[in-house]
């Protein structure tokens, strides 16, 4: 039989010069895996065996999956299973929650090591089927980047609040390199967010987080078939935030929403500060406020792209107030009456084409604005081809001072008016198709 040391005590005779041929030599090790144990083996009849980092159920440390009794102290120990030491991950294994709603009486946090290449994995059986619930405020999971290795992957779950204002769901900080998450992609997939009383229909729901996601200084993230719920009638809380950290100067680059559902939100996915390279695919914004918002005063934001998504809000759907280089191309849109489906308030080499825009939904009389521009957005180089515009007061609404707009070819049906010029000759506008 090959004498077997641990990991830990050949590090120590290598480094003590016992084994110096094993240090010279290692080209002439083998190695193997099984069952989640890893074995190096040099001639010699020496074996190094070391644990990999596995998977940990929740349920082996006493979870409670019919939420009578609190599962805090039982996730803890599934983490510190997969690797995490005084609250720093430095593990690779996954959580495992099972069927289920398992209930935490406080927030979760977690921090990843910078020294090494690591996630935070946490995996249910499906949203429908593991539930995790929160009955108090400033609930949900945190999670600390570190370096630019570090990663979230998280999927198949629910994340529930119990009450209204239940704080954010999901939070991911980079307190790192540049855009921590920028060497390894973060996925958050199959995920739903919603007040623990919600229903099938989404109706009569009281409770809500205040946001189902916030990402700040994250770069590489990936959100796909997931769902935000806000509470009925009111339309609150938000579902995305992607912002970067403007106090350090540090960019949040590339964040991908596909296939998902945001529904009666104040606003469906916020767009924050330093930050670049959004795009947001076959995705649905219903009820609520505003669907895509970019604040006044947001700097360093560029590169958006909306497409193949449909959007029934009750506010503004789309406000962009600096966002430098977008696409919106594609969408399906009904507007109210008093409001604008894009509202463009202060950006720059915008492209809006291809778009089915309707106006004043629920009203026989024409209402909204389809493309509305702000006074003043000059040398703006910018493109409104190609749309359906109907049922509107205005098509398209370029105020006064407004200059390097380019309408052309567009179809208008059943509006008031199909586009005002506030800028005159300093835009070019087509002939309108009646």
């Amino acid at each position: 039989m090959p004498k077997k040391l641990s990991a830990i005590a050949c590090a120590a005779a290598i480094l003590s010069g016992a084994f110096p041929a094993i240090a010279q030599q290692p080209a002439q090790w083998s190695y193997s895996f099984r069952d989640g144990v890893a074995t190096a083996t040099y001639p010699g009849n020496i074996e190094v065996v070391g644990t990999i980092n596995a998977n940990a159920s929740i349920d082996s440390f006493g979870a409670d999956p019919t939420g009578n009794e609190p599962s805090d102290e039982a996730f803890t120990k599934a983490l510190e299973e997969i690797g995490m030491n005084g609250g720093t991950l430095t593990g690779n294994g996954c959580v495992i929650l099972g069927a289920g709603t398992y209930r935490f009486t406080a927030k979760i946090e977690v921090t990843l090591s910078q020294t090494a290449r690591n996630d935070f994995c946490l995996r249910g059986q499906g949203a429908n089927v593991s539930k995790m619930l929160w009955d108090q405020s400033d609930g949900g999971i945190a999670v600390t980047l570190t370096g630019q290795e570090n990663s979230v992957q998280v999927s198949d779950l629910s994340l529930l609040t119990g009450v209204a204002s239940g704080g954010t769901a999901f939070s991911m900080t980079n307190t790192g390199a540049f855009g921590g998450g920028d060497g390894n992609a973060s996925n958050i997939t199959r995920v739903y967010v919603a007040g623990a009383d919600k229903t099938q229909n989404h109706d009569a729901a009281s409770f809500y987080w205040s946001d189902g996601f916030v990402s700040t200084a994250v770069s590489n993230i990936n959100y796909s078939f997931i769902s935000v719920i806000g509470n009925v009638p009111s339309g609150n809380g938000n579902g995305i935030t992607f912002q970067g950290d403007d106090a350090t100067d540090t960019f949040a680059v590339a964040c991908n929403v596909t296939s998902s559902y945001f529904y009666n939100l104040d606003k469906g996915f916020i767009v924050g500060t330093w930050q670049q390279g959004i795009n947001i695919v076959q995705t649905i914004f219903v009820s609520g406020e505003r669907a895509i918002y970019q604040p006044s005063g947001t700097e360093q934001t560029d590169m958006m792209t909306v497409t193949s998504s449909q959007f029934d809000t009750t506010a503004d759907t789309i406000v962009l107030d600096g966002m430098t280089h977008s696409n919106i191309v594609g969408n399906l849109f009904f507007t109210r009456a008093s409001n604008s489906a894009i509202a463009i308030l202060g950006s720059q080499y915008a492209t809006i084409q291809g778009n089915v825009i309707n106006g004043n939904v629920g009203g026989v009389v024409p209402g909204g604005t389809g493309v509305f521009v702000a006074s003043n957005l000059a040398n703006n180089a910018s493109v409104i081809s190609g749309n359906v515009f109907h049922n509107l007061s205005y098509g398209v609404a370029l105020n006064t001072g407004t200059s390097g707009w380019n309408v052309q070819a567009n179809a208008y049906h059943g509006n008031t008016e199909n586009y005002t010029n506030g800028g005159g000759g300093s835009n070019s506008v087509g002939v309108a198709t009646p």
